[in-house]
């Protein structure tokens, strides 16, 4: 007798919980618009702060060795990514720190602009580099100094001429446009090639425009 009541009692318990799921389901459909109104209160700090410091509330990545720096690296002097954000994330760039590349201890004040002198070189197009530039304010540049002279990169890239006014006053020698442009969109990203300061090197990397 005592195992029939045994076995009655797990077996009545859910048949309760199962008469009563109508209610609890009700219950949760009135309830979860508070819930969602708390949750969202609760995260107002943390919003607040990221408003007043200008820092994203969008996770920047965090590289966790040299091969994903490389990557980073190439993918924005191809136009694939926007280097803007993360380099003014203190945790990115912490990142970066711990990883052997000079960035600066803190976010430097004003629109983002710096030179990377790195110990060790990374690999972009094929080639090594020790040297990363990069600004951003009316439109941004971010490219690297490259060993290899500007018609090396225009045959390997399939560069083509650009407006005489870019040559004048960016010094570019050629380009590659990442999108198709349009009257709504004259000046969609660009992959340029630049001149160095010898004949022996180049700079390669992402222009993108206001507007």
């Amino acid at each position: 007798m005592s195992a029939v009541l045994s076995l009655t009692v797990p077996v009545q318990f859910a048949v309760v919980l199962l008469a009563w799921k109508p209610v609890f389901d009700v219950g949760w459909f009135m309830l979860a618009p508070f819930y969602r109104s708390w949750h969202a209160w609760r995260s107002w700090p943390w919003l607040m702060v990221c408003a007043l410091t200008g820092v994203s509330a969008v996770a920047q990545p965090h590289l966790q060795g040299w091969g994903q720096f490389e990557s980073w690296v190439g993918s924005n002097v191809r136009c694939q990514q926007d280097f803007v954000a993360p380099v003014q994330d203190p945790v990115f760039l912490a990142s970066l720190r711990r990883l052997g590349v000079p960035v600066a201890s803190a976010v430097p004040d004003g629109p983002p602009e710096d030179v990377w002198l790195l110990n060790r070189p990374v690999s972009v197009l094929g080639y090594h580099t020790r040297v990363i530039r990069y600004w951003a304010d009316s439109g941004s540049e971010f490219y690297v100094v490259l060993a290899a002279s500007p018609q090396q990169l225009i045959r390997q890239l399939g560069a083509q001429s650009l407006p005489q006014r870019m040559r004048k006053e960016d010094r570019y020698v050629a380009g590659v446009w990442m999108q198709k442009r349009s009257r709504k969109n004259p000046y969609p990203p660009l992959m340029f090639i630049r001149a160095g300061k010898t004949d022996d090197q180049t700079e390669v990397g992402c222009r993108t425009f206001d507007g």
